[in-house]
């Protein structure tokens, strides 16, 4: 009974002091539609935030084009920007700075893991070479 409370107080007493002003408005500035009540942004969560981003939508677009057209080089450009993308998302999620609001913004659940959106990115990336390599065009020549 004691030693619960008082794991209780040590735990009330921790999260005050890590609940800084800093660390209060990071879900605010990074996801404003956000509402604590839905929980943490899983993988799939997060895979839908990426994927319906501007950029994204704008790359698929381009990746269409580009496998209609079946031109070598556009397609492996498009292609590598695709595969940037997904390691860029990689590395803002590994190494960020454990001050920023993007760390903050993990810790308070509002950025979820960025694996599902990476991996329909490279998906889609190997995808469309393979299209271009492999696709009806290629097979009937």
């Amino acid at each position: 009974m004691i030693l619960a409370a008082i794991k209780q107080a040590i735990l009330g007493v921790s999260l005050t002091l890590v609940s800084t002003p800093a660390f209060a408005f990071a879900c605010e500035n990074t996801r404003p539609h956000w509402n604590a009540a839905d929980g943490n942004v899983t993988m799939l969560g997060e895979a839908v935030h990426i994927l319906t981003g501007s950029g994204a939508i704008g790359l698929f677009i381009v990746m269409i084009l580009a496998a209609r057209f079946q031109n070598r080089w556009f397609t492996f450009i498009i292609a590598a920007s695709a595969l940037g993308a997904a390691f860029l998302y990689y590395n803002a999620w590994t190494s960020a700075d454990p001050k920023s609001t993007l760390a903050a913004s993990i810790a308070e659940g509002c950025v979820g893991p960025p694996y599902g959106g990476m991996g329909v990115l490279i998906l889609a990336a190997f995808a469309l070479i393979a299209w271009h390599f492999f696709g009806p065009k290629r097979q009937q020549s």
